[in-house]
Formats: C-alpha cells, sequence, structure tokens
C-alpha cells in the first residue's frame, strides 16, 4: 500500500479483501483501479487496510476474551489517528517509515530486541530464552 502512495496512487479505502490478488506467488496486488494519492485519501487506504486484516489476527484466549498480537493496537493508534495529521512532504516520509519499521511487523525476536534495548548474539539470545522458559514453567 505504501509503495502504490509513493507512486501516487490510493483508493480512498474503496476496497475490500476480494480485491486484492497475489501474482507469481510473491506480490500482492490491488486490482482495483487507482485514483491519485492525497495525504488525506492515503490515511483512509492505510484505515481500511487495518480493518480489514486485524480480524485475522485476533484470537481468543483461555478464558474466551478477545486478545490482539503485541503492538496491534499501537498499530492501530498509527493507521487510524496518526495518519489524519499529515500536513507536509515532510510529515509524508516520515510517517512512512514510521509505518515501514513497526514493531507489529517485525518477527518475535526483533520484538525481544526493541524491547531490552539489546542486540544478542545468537548463543546469548538461546540463553535468555531458556532462562524465561524455565521461569515460567
Amino acid at each position: 500500500m505504501i509503495e502504490s502512495h509513493i507512486l501516487c496512487y490510493s483508493w480512498n479505502g474503496d476496497f475490500t479483501m476480494e480485491d486484492w490478488d497475489i501474482i507469481n506467488g510473491c506480490e500482492v496486488v490491488l486490482m482495483k483501479r487507482p485514483g491519485t494519492f492525497t495525504p488525506g485519501r492515503g490515511a483512509t487506504d492505510l484505515g481500511k487496510l487495518d480493518s480489514e486484516l486485524s480480524p485475522w489476527y485476533v484470537k481468543k484466549n483461555k478464558d474466551g476474551k478477545e486478545v490482539e498480537p503485541l503492538y496491534f493496537s499501537e498499530l492501530d493508534h498509527a493507521l487510524n489517528v496518526l495518519s489524519t495529521t499529515i500536513e507536509t512532504e515532510d510529515d509524508l516520509r516520515w510517517y512512512r517509515e514510521y509505518i515501514r519499521s513497526f514493531p507489529a511487523y517485525m518477527p518475535p525476536v526483533a520484538r525481544i530486541n526493541l524491547i531490552h534495548g539489546l542486540c544478542f548474539e545468537r548463543s546469548e539470545l538461546s540463553t535468555l530464552l531458556q532462562i524465561r522458559s524455565s521461569q515460567t514453567s
């Protein structure tokens, strides 16, 4: 979506999951004809994408309560609220980089490194995970 916005394309939120297709087994493409990008239209796209994808990630815990993965509530805020504050090209550049590096997209090990502010070598991380595993048992 952000790559399309960089190319000045937007759908202004006018799409559903049925409008997406996978090309060559690896590229996800929105098959609807886009309009011209504006920050407001782009924000609407990102909010719609969030509302379309989020239900796939919500799970029920053993008590039956719905829970989201780590950082998804913050991602929801970034896509639906923060995106509406974009007014200049500099805002837009910052926002694109912010969304691309958002913690919700990181693999779990990368999130651990982010949370702890440390960069572990493989053996150190393995030791840390063994310690945590033994503490929760």
